[in-house]
């Protein structure tokens, strides 16, 4: 809430062409999409961060910053929401996962690829801000916290009785984190549906 805030007020500033924010890697991609939902699509957002160390041979934080503030800095960055930028690679929100606990290029878009590229010789989009373009904008709550939601993780042999156990511990909202094509046991399903009702 405190940095969505913050983004919002510094992206409402006419001296201000874009923001960017250092992360740690692991939750990069969840803060990413979270801004992405609720701050406009117009000055860029990007989100940054690195893969060593600043004491290793070759820390990765230094470029990946310098990168960061230049997708920040373009003008082709506008309308795209937020962005993540590591590794001379510009990824969106909706789209970007983190791939590996240690390789550089970790953060990668499965799905659709990468938006575009950054080099010494400036920014670069593959494809056109409009064919990214969802304009949807979730408003915040006047207050945290946002309401509880419970990760379900189906597996073989899974008990349906975790998602009771969800709802009694106050989640409001569940997420079937399912198996192959989001499949879970009957039992689980059948529970998930009488969770609905």
């Amino acid at each position: 809430f405190k940095l969505a805030k913050q983004i919002g007020d510094l992206l409402a500033q006419e001296d201000v062409d874009g923001v960017v924010v250092t992360h740690g890697t692991d939750t990069m991609e969840e803060t990413a999409l979270f801004l992405d939902l609720v701050e406009p699509r117009g000055k860029p957002v990007v989100l940054t961060g690195s893969m060593r160390p600043s004491t290793a041979t070759s820390a990765d934080g230094p470029l990946n910053l310098l990168e960061a503030i230049m997708v920040a800095a373009s003008p082709d960055a506008r309308g795209r929401g937020t962005l993540v930028v590591l590794n001379d690679t510009i990824h969106g929100a909706v789209d970007v996962t983190k791939t590996s606990t240690t390789s550089v290029q970790t953060f990668r878009s499965p799905n659709v690829g990468a938006l575009g590229h950054v080099s010494q010789n400036g920014v670069s989009f593959f494809r056109s801000a409009q064919e990214d373009a969802d304009d949807t904008i979730y408003k915040l709550p006047a207050n945290p916290p946002l309401p509880p939601v419970a990760i379900i993780y189906a597996h073989a042999g899974m008990n349906p009785d975790v998602v009771k156990d969800a709802i009694e511990d106050g989640a409001k909202g569940l997420v079937l984190a399912g198996v192959g094509d989001g499949n879970a046991s009957k039992a689980t399903i059948e529970a998930l549906a009488e969770a609905v009702k």
